[in-house]
């Protein structure tokens, strides 16, 4: 894998982070690794920051991987994505809630905690 990750629990949630250079065999074994630690963990409220993964997912790409994650991700979880502002275009968000994910794409970590304490972003979600 061409990025290393890092999981860590808080009080309120489960923060994995990525860093390293793009590929899209390494996001689905990060999506992978991320999968297991959430489910071993019992967490419920996740932020998964890739905000320094260099490199741009492409369209086709981030529709993937919105599919993928979705086979994944049931029941009462919560996920609060955090990516580069710059770079976001909420189609992973739109695909992933379209099967039934609870998912919001931010620009920040503190986005990221506030919908997933509040349910509220300033992010145009998909259902709202």
């Amino acid at each position: 894998m061409s990025f290393s990750s890092i999981l860590k629990k808080t009080e309120q949630y489960l923060l994995l982070t990525a860093e390293g250079s793009y590929s899209y065999a390494d996001m689905l074994e990060f999506v992978d690794k991320a999968m297991a630690g959430i489910e071993k963990s019992g967490f419920r409220r996740v932020i998964v920051d890739i905000s320094k993964v260099l490199g741009n997912i492409p369209d086709e790409e981030r529709f993937n991987l919105g599919v993928y994650c979705s086979q994944f991700l049931t029941g009462p979880l919560s996920i609060a994505l955090v990516y580069r502002e710059n770079d976001i275009n909420h189609l992973f968000e739109h695909v992933a809630w379209n099967e039934g994910v609870r998912v919001s794409v931010v620009g920040g970590l503190e986005q990221a905690t506030t919908w997933l304490t509040t349910g509220k972003s300033s992010a145009v979600l998909p259902g709202s």
